[in-house]
């Protein structure tokens, strides 16, 4: 028993001193950026949300209060920069992308919309107004950059057309259908069956091929719809909600996760919109969440010692 209690408090101290060392900077921050930039917190505890009730501080958000071709034009409500946009920085010597603000061809092509398909913006909505297309964002999630990323939409789906939202891959892989083919790494497509039902399928990239899982929903009213998409890149899963009902729970994506390049949409028809179009990464909470898990599987040991 003794030996176990000086366990626990040497673990706890152990723990507590690496979780100081973390709150002041790394759990405060992304790419040395503050992840609360004063107006970015997606707040979540009065509300269901994909992965939990945690909160998400926005990195990109368009909110489409403008006019003309999507293709080109920039997101007009939050540029943070969590994410960048590549790999490395082609302005930079040695190729490293700088903690804090993004600056040169990194700052340009953050925020942009490119990819394909006529996309009309007008009156605070999206709309496709031609050829169908993937419209896409550069947003590459570096390995062990985060544990967390969050893609949400707020759409309305016509009868018999689709909205599809999430992570894309590698750019030579492009296609004009995220849910068909490795373009499509994380994905979630809602298709209107009538004026009250909806079906939808999430679609994820594994070791051995593509996965998919899907289903209806019924109920669901024919107005403006919340499709959110979370991906917790720690332990390799995913989680799909539709306004405030979980579509998939929380799923394994496989062994080897998926490769974020962009984040996209795709509208099918040209009677559906999207008003809203936001990626977020969530609270820094991982090391003290660590710390509480190990002091409780700790306690927990020392209790079936003694009982």
């Amino acid at each position: 028993m003794r030996i176990a209690n000086f366990q626990l408090v040497a673990l706890t101290a152990l723990m507590t001193v690496i979780w100081t060392s973390n709150t002041s900077a790394v759990d405060t921050t992304r790419r040395g950026l503050d992840v609360d930039q004063g107006g970015n917190v997606n707040v979540s505890s009065n509300t269901s949300n994909s992965a939990g009730t945690r909160t998400w501080y926005v990195d990109v958000q368009d909110n489409f209060n403008r006019a003309g071709s999507l293709i080109g034009s920039e997101t007009d409500t939050w540029q943070v920069g969590f994410i960048p946009p590549r790999d490395k920085d082609p302005d930079s010597d040695d190729g490293r992308i700088a903690h804090g603000p993004l600056q040169g061809t990194l700052a340009d092509e953050f925020g942009r919309w490119t990819g394909d398909g006529d996309y009309l913006v007008e009156y605070g909505q999206v709309r496709l107004n031609g050829a169908g297309g993937v419209a896409v964002q550069p947003w590459r999630v570096l390995p062990g950059m985060g544990v967390g990323y969050l893609a949400e939409a707020t759409a309305t789906v016509a009868e018999g057309e689709s909205v599809i939202i999430g992570f894309a891959g590698d750019p030579a892989s492009a296609s004009d259908n995220l849910l068909d083919g490795e373009y499509g790494q994380l994905v979630l497509g809602v298709e209107r069956v009538d004026a009250d039902s909806v079906s939808w399928q999430v679609k994820w990239d594994t070791d051995n091929g593509f996965s998919v899982t899907g289903g209806v929903e019924d109920n669901v009213g024919s107005g403006e719809l919340r499709l959110q998409l979370a991906w917790d890149e720690l332990n390799n899963t995913f989680d799909a909600w539709l306004d405030d009902t979980p579509l998939s729970g929380i799923q394994s994506m496989g062994l080897s996760g998926i490769s974020t390049h962009a984040i996209a949409f795709q509208l099918t028809g040209g009677v559906s919109s999207i008003s809203n179009f936001t990626t977020a990464i969530p609270e820094p909470s991982t090391c003290l969440l660590m710390l509480m898990g190990i002091i409780g599987l700790t306690s927990y040991r020392g209790r079936r010692q003694n009982a």
